[in-house]
Parts: structure tokens; sequence; C-alpha cells
């Protein structure tokens, strides 16, 4: 990039369906724009190597205007943030350097390919600018005022989802102008991961692996599945979001729709799922990063 044409601020905060491809943009005025649907995953493919998308880069538009504005209107956007998921009673994302490069590198995309909503110039998703850690976005177009900004991103449904989600612990947002006094912005997501292997001897099928919360008790929409076991006995390496108090929630759907659903009483960074049957019942065994085996569950299954 020729670092010199450029005006970006990047305030990042610590605090994850995987929706991807094309998607549409709805235009409020003349001066605003969003994304219809939200740009949001659940998990993380940890086989994905981050170098099979190092090419997908940002074409280093001309950017203009005054460094400082733009920093105190990203910063004042955060504080805005997180007074936000107060109000809602939840816990305030925090700073975190990665997501500041991915909102930094997306913004400077969507100067020039913003029609394309979520798409990057390359054609390629989103979360591609760092497939590990990238597990949400917002976009906007418009204003300049963060308190506007904020108010205006807050009123579009798929962007507060993501603002106001349990599952992000962390965020990223970034600013930048163009010559024709315009400004992009960019609210990048993510959270803390576990990184586990799951190996499905059952039937193929779809995987979620949840955080136990009440939220994910009391729902049937998961979004796009965390993991795609299609081949039985191979091992697949998902980064979940990660569980404090390491209780998860375990539901699948396979190939003939059959449903399975299982309490997780322990799942650490390293361990092991592995869900089989013995021809009568169906087991989700968890073992330790050493092989140990830690718990044996039950799994209920029935026809959809």
């Amino acid at each position: 990039m020729r670092k010199g044409l450029l005006v970006a601020v990047c305030i990042t905060v610590v605090a994850v369906t995987i929706v991807a491809g094309f998607l549409s943009v709805r235009k409020m005025n003349n001066r605003e724009a969003f994304s219809d649907e939200r740009a949001y995953r659940n998990s993380v493919d940890l086989d994905l190597r981050y170098d099979d998308f190092e090419e997908a880069i940002a074409k280093d538009p001309t950017i203009s205007g005054n460094y400082q504005e733009l920093r105190d209107a990203a910063s004042e956007a955060y504080k805005i943030l997180n007074n936000e998921r107060a109000a809602h009673n939840l816990e305030p994302m925090m700073w975190d350097y990665a997501l500041e490069i991915c909102a930094q590198t997306r913004a400077e995309e969507i100067t020039y390919v913003f029609e394309s909503g979520h798409t990057r110039p390359n054609g390629t998703a989103w979360y591609t600018v760092n497939p590990r850690v990238l597990l949400g976005e917002n976009i906007y177009k418009g204003k300049k005022s963060a308190d506007k900004v904020m108010a205006s991103w807050l009123s579009n449904e798929a962007d507060k989802e993501n603002f106001l989600s349990n599952d992000f612990t962390k965020t990223a947002i970034c600013v930048f102008s163009n010559d024709k006094g315009e400004y992009y912005w960019v609210a990048a997501f993510g959270t803390e991961l576990t990184d586990i292997t799951f190996v499905n001897d059952v039937q193929p099928g779809e995987v979620w692996i949840l955080k136990d919360i009440e939220s994910n008790r009391h729902t049937s929409v998961w979004g796009t599945a965390m993991i795609d076991a299609e081949e039985p006995g191979t091992e697949y390496h998902p980064g979940i979001p990660k569980s404090s108090d390491g209780k998860y929630l375990f539901r699948m759907i396979d190939k003939d729709g059959i449903y399975y659903d299982a309490d997780i009483p322990e799942l650490q960074n390293g361990w092991k799922v592995k869900i089989y049957t013995d021809d009568t019942d169906v087991y989700l065994d968890i073992y330790d990063e050493n092989g140990e085996l830690m718990h044996k569950c039950e799994v209920f299954n029935a026809a959809l």
C-alpha cells in the first residue's frame, strides 16, 4: 500500500451462520448505505490457512482527510458501542490488534466496492481478510459524526445484531474518507476461541457446538453449520467461541434428517469430541489433549 495516500483510523476493543458471498446493500438516502444482511460466522476452520487469501488485499485507492479528526470519531464510536452494550446488560468489547488490521483493510476496500456488499474486491467473502480471527463485520457509508453514525448503524437490524451479540468479545472500528467528502466505516468482530478436534462416526451431517447459555438452549436457529462433517472418521479442527465455564451444547442434523442433541459438561482447548453409535444408542465421547476419556455423554436423537 502507498501509506502516504491513506488516512485510516482503527480503534479496536477486546471483548463470533457463515454469511458470505454477494450481499445486498440498502441505501438510506443519497449519503448513507448499509448491508441488509448480517455478516456473521460462529466458528473458524483451523484447517484453512491464512496464506490461502494473502493476495486478497485492498487496491489502495486515493484517500484524504484529517487523521486526528477521524481518529477521534472512531474512538467516540467505540465508547458509544460499549455504552449501548452496557444499556443491554452486555459485557464491553475490548481492543484487539488483529481485528484492527482487518477493519483497516476492509474500510479501504469498501471505498471503491461498497455496492458489492460484504464481498471483497477479488470476489471472496469478507472474512477472508483473516479467516482465523474475523467472525463478524458491519459496513457503513455516510456521515462522519460518531454519534450519528452509531445511531444509523444501530437502526439497521443486521448491524445491531453484531453490535449486541453475546458471541463477540472483541471489536475494531475503522473509518476512511475520500476526496469527495464521503466516509466509509467498518466494525470488525471476533472472540476468544477454543480449538478442538471433532470426529463423526455416525452419518454425514451438519454440526453445531454452542456455548451452554439460555439463548442457545431456547432457539432452534443456530446459523450455518460450524462443521460440515461429510466424511465419517475424518478429523475436523474448528475454532469455536470460548465458553467461560467450559460447558457446551451439541447439535447435529444428519443427511437422513435425524436430529442429535447432547449436553457437553466440559470441553477445553485441544480436546477431542467424537460422536458414534453402538447400533443401539448414540454417544458423544470427550477426550482431553492426552487422549484420556473425560466424559461419555448420551445423545438424544430423533427424526425431524
